[in-house]
């Protein structure tokens, strides 16, 4: 039986009273630190626990992986802050342990507000008044599309390799030197999407070898484009979780091979710790060719992931520092980035930067640029904070559970045994998966995937034979239960 959204509220507002409490016996900062981690991880697991569409395989399902890709920031994070500090290039002040107090409790408040928004039904009459998309006569074979948009995208990255001065040009510079470009963030997200919807016309359908060999062998290019060329980790992160996800919805967890996935888990976890801490370093010099091989292997490469999660804890950290005292909340601005990101500075050089780039002066100082260099991630707590204060924390976190509920019902209906045969309640719901590992960043980044990998779809879906074949409408989840019923003649 399903426990009641106020049951819920209650268990979290006792689990929160006796935080307060514990607070008011140890006053100590690293013990109410250590307390908000514990109680985030228990609110994660209740809303994991108590998740509505059992259906779905949990590797599918967008809220516990909302809390997997927030945990890495809000439950490690603090402790690589409070075992190695903050980035030593912090340019005012390093804030002690007592900073994380406040984004802490802002993310258990957030992941609260979701359960409540996960839970309600609200979710599932949206998600029931939504189109699948069935196939038709009327619309085109689906191999046109997909073989335009991986064509198409990978012709965009080499290039964007000939517009950086060549590959080996491109090899000797380190990480995030270089010519920009807003206008490839399109190729780069339609070679992702290409790649993700041309997997699943292999897992759709019967395929043959030399078509699973120039598959791999794309995919293969793809990973070490944006894995060595390109060098942005997160591409790498959209392509291993939407494949994961596609195969899981439509053939099952249990078809899954579990060695296989788990080795390149094990391999991206290792990758992406190794390349953040010599990132900085170019591929040539790695390779020792250039004045700073010899700095590879001085550094801790252990460093690389925890410094990956531990950063972006300690920009949201940064954040409850100067907002509203020294930055006025922004309510909602920094959305335009998401509107204006893809017109080239070249025509507009005052078009506005992301509130993650503006961040960044507080690191570096008077040595800040607002149209160079790096910038920072404020995670999604903190840019709902940073926008609408303390009610846009609890209001995000409600949508953002609300939608979840839309997504994970939408991908259920239909679904025999584990498995979802139809095209868009596979796809749709893949690439919202995706799409949550923005979630170290803002909402302007999430709503830029979205809409670069969701127009593409919904074109795909609308004009194109996704499922590969004509098929009857998928029965609604009461005929496929009476169906099932043993009354049913």
């Amino acid at each position: 039986m399903r426990t009641s959204v106020g049951a819920i509220v209650v268990a979290i507002a006792a689990a929160m009273a006796a935080v307060v409490g514990a607070e008011l016996l140890f006053r100590e900062v690293m013990a109410q630190v250590l307390l908000l981690v514990l109680l985030l991880v228990a609110v994660m697991t209740i809303g994991v626990a108590l998740r509505p569409e059992r259906r779905v395989p949990v590797l599918c399902d967008p809220f516990a992986l909302c809390c997997v890709f927030l945990g890495q920031f809000y439950v490690v994070g603090p402790i690589v802050m409070a075992t190695w500090g903050l980035s030593p290039i912090l340019f005012f002040r390093a804030p002690g342990a007592d900073a994380a107090v406040l984004p802490l409790i802002a993310a258990v408040s957030l992941v609260a507000c979701a359960i409540v928004g996960y839970r309600m039904e609200l979710g599932r009459l949206v998600a029931d008044r939504l189109p699948d998309f069935p196939p038709t006569a009327r619309k085109f074979p689906r191999a046109v599309y997909v073989g335009g948009m991986v064509t198409a995208g990978l012709l965009s990255c080499l290039y964007w390799i000939e517009y950086q001065g060549g590959l080996m040009h491109k090899l000797s510079l380190s990480y995030g030197v270089g010519k920009s470009g807003a206008v490839f963030t399109l190729a780069f997200n339609a070679v992702i999407t290409g790649t993700i919807l041309w997997a699943w016309t292999l897992m759709d359908g019967r395929a043959t070898r030399s078509h699973r060999y120039l598959f791999f062998a794309t995919l293969l290019l793809v990973v070490l484009f944006f894995g060595i060329i390109y060098g942005v980790r997160k591409y790498l992160f959209f392509l291993f979780f939407g494949l994961l996800a596609c195969w899981s919805l439509r053939r099952g967890v249990r078809t899954l091979p579990k060695v296989r996935t788990a080795i390149v888990l094990m391999a991206l976890v290792v990758f992406f710790s190794v390349w953040g801490a010599v990132r900085v370093t170019s591929v040539a010099s790695m390779l020792g060719y250039g004045e700073a091989s010899h700095n590879v292997q001085s550094r801790e490469l252990e460093y690389g992931y925890l410094a990956g999660v531990g950063d972006p804890f300690g920009t949201a950290c940064l954040v409850w520092q100067v907002f509203p005292e020294q930055e006025p909340f922004r309510h909602g601005s920094t959305l335009l980035v998401t509107v204006f990101g893809f017109i080239p500075r070249a025509i507009w050089p005052e078009k506005p930067v992301g509130i993650g780039k503006e961040l960044t002066r507080y690191y570096v100082g008077p040595y800040y640029e607002p149209t160079e260099g790096y910038s920072v991630t404020a995670t999604l707590p903190a840019d709902f904070y940073l926008n609408f204060g303390w009610p846009g924390v609890l209001l995000g976190g409600f949508l953002l559970g609300l939608v979840c509920r839309v997504v994970v019902t939408y991908a259920a209906s239909g679904m025999v045994d584990g498995v979802q045969e139809r095209a868009a309640r596979v796809l749709l719901p893949t690439f919202f998966v995706i799409g949550l590992g923005e979630v170290r960043a803002d909402m302007s980044q999430v709503l830029a995937f979205y809409a670069m990998t969701g127009i593409p779809l919904l074109f795909g879906l609308l004009f194109f034979r996704m499922d590969g074949r004509i098929a009857s409408p998928a029965p609604s989840p009461e005929r496929l239960e009476a169906s099932l019923s043993p009354q049913a003649g």
